[in-house]
Parts: C-alpha cells; structure tokens; sequence
C-alpha cells in the first residue's frame, strides 16, 4: 500500500524509503533506498544503523581486553567482519513523478511529515525528538528516482550479456520500407519456438517515428504479437526510457545494442530483476509523460 495515497498498488510499482544520514546537515534524509542499494546502508539512520554501531562498539572492548589472538597474529589476510544482518526501516510510495513532485515541494508541511510512521516517531520509535521534527526530502526527487531506475536497467542489461549467455537474446532487423509491427511481427515468426519466448520482450533501440496513426492509436505500440504462439509480448523502447548516455553506455558495452531491435528472453533470476526493472521504468516514464 502507498503511504501517501493509500492505494493498492503492486509491490513492484512502489518505491521503498528509508531515513538516510544528510552528508552536510546531519538532518534524517528520506531517500529510495531500494534503488541505492547496498551504499546507502553506511548512512542508514534506525535499527540497522545503531545495532551495527553497538555490534562494533561491543567488538572493539572485547578486542582491547583480550588482546590480538593468535589467530589474527599469524595471520596474512585482514579480517573479515561478520555482519548482523537486518532490514533498513521503509515506507513504500507509488511510483508517480506527479505524486513524488507533491511531497519534495511539500517537505515541511505537517501532511508530509504524517507519512512517517508511528512506529518511527519519538518517544516510542528510533528517531529522536530533534530528528523526528527535520526530517528532509530531496527537492529533485522525481528527476533522482528517474536516473537511478535507469542505471540500475542499464546496469541490469549489462549483466544479461555476459559471456556465453548471448541465447537469451536474438537480433531483430527493422525494415524502413515496412511498417514497425510488421517487421517486428516477421522477425519474430522467423525465431521459431524459442524457449521462454513468450516471457519475452521486444527492445526498440534506436529512434522510431513518434506521434499519432490515423486512427488516433500511438505509432509505437506497447505489445506485439508471437505470430506463431497467438499471444504478444511487450515493446520497450529505449530511446524513450534512457538517456543518451545510458544508451552509449550500452552500445559500448555489447554489440548487440548497435541494432535497431533484440528480442530479450529471460532465463535466471538476474534477468527477471531486469525484466522487472524495464517494467517499473515504463511505468514511471508513460505516467510522466501522460
């Protein structure tokens, strides 16, 4: 559920946000930290944060009385810490820029401060009294959220072309003197019952004619049909989705970026990510732009 609306919505179409330590304040910062991953957690505020601390804290005594062990002594390597592992606190919102624009415009409003949970707040949550008063947002927050969905896409594709994994992708050629879904249709009738074909995608990745048919429909549709399987699979087109430089980044990476379209067919967990990840950056840009 989205703790600013209070809509149903799938999981994977919400955003997690956690309080985060301001590098130049101090002030508790809310940020995506499911998009940041593992580097926001050094800054987390909460839970994580004060039972790493008291993880450390209860080591480094140990260490002065006992003394260096024989272990560590003898040892060539440094040591490895082990981790104590926990779940950095979160609110979940909905992946909109309208909604995203309200809240960083709002920062100071009693409404936005609301969104934090009673759980959270002082005296019975984690912040303190000083905390829970400046609690801060970013003021790009639409514009941040987008660039790390996309890195973090771009980051995905990337790890989907490693060596000796290239079947899960297969060149797709585009015709100027035939329609877009037609080429598109013919392509993929020509790749016969490839596994996981219907879990596909069609990737667009070079510039299409935009605008509007005749009839009102868009030039580049969202599905195309698997002439062979009676069923369609989703179109992506990323020059709409991506910078220029995260396109560059990507032609510079494969080879397969250099072509006009690929059908990608996930086979593994990583894929999956990936292919959810183009979900959820669809999403943020079509409802951006609507």
């Amino acid at each position: 559920m989205c703790a600013a609306t209070q809509a149903r919505v799938p999981k994977d179409f919400l955003g997690d946000y956690g309080l985060v330590e301001h590098p130049q304040s101090g002030s508790p910062w809310m940020m995506p930290v499911r998009l940041l991953g593992d580097e926001i957690r050094s800054m987390a505020l909460g839970p994580e944060r004060r039972a790493h601390e008291s993880e450390e804290g209860e080591k480094s005594q140990e260490q002065e009385e006992a003394g260096p062990s024989e272990e560590l002594q003898d040892s060539t390597e440094p040591p490895r810490r082990k981790s104590r592992p926990q779940r950095l606190p979160v609110i979940r919102i909905a992946n909109n820029p309208a909604l995203l624009s309200r809240i960083a415009k709002g920062a100071n409003t009693h409404a936005t401060r609301s969104l934090l949970p009673y759980r959270w707040k002082y005296p019975n949550g984690f912040l303190t009294k000083k905390e829970n008063d400046s609690v801060i947002w970013r003021e790009d927050l639409p514009e941040f959220v987008l660039t790390h969905m996309r890195k973090n896409v771009v980051r995905g594709l990337k790890v989907s072309c490693i060596v000796g994994k290239d079947h899960r992708w297969s060149v797709l050629e585009i015709d100027p003197k035939s329609t877009l879904i037609d080429n598109l249709e013919n392509g993929l009738k020509s790749l016969g019952n490839l596994k996981n074909i219907k879990c596909g995608a069609v990737l667009l990745l070079k510039p299409q004619p935009e605008g509007s048919t005749l009839d009102g429909s868009p030039s580049i549709p969202e599905l195309v049909k698997l002439p062979l399987q009676g069923t369609q699979i989703p179109i992506f087109y990323l020059p709409r989705l991506l910078s220029e430089e995260n396109l560059q980044e990507l032609r510079d990476h494969h080879e397969f970026f250099t072509k006009d379209a690929v059908l990608f067919r996930p086979s593994g967990d990583k894929t999956i990510y990936t292919m959810q990840g183009l979900w959820r950056l669809h999403s943020y840009v079509t409802i951006g732009t609507s």
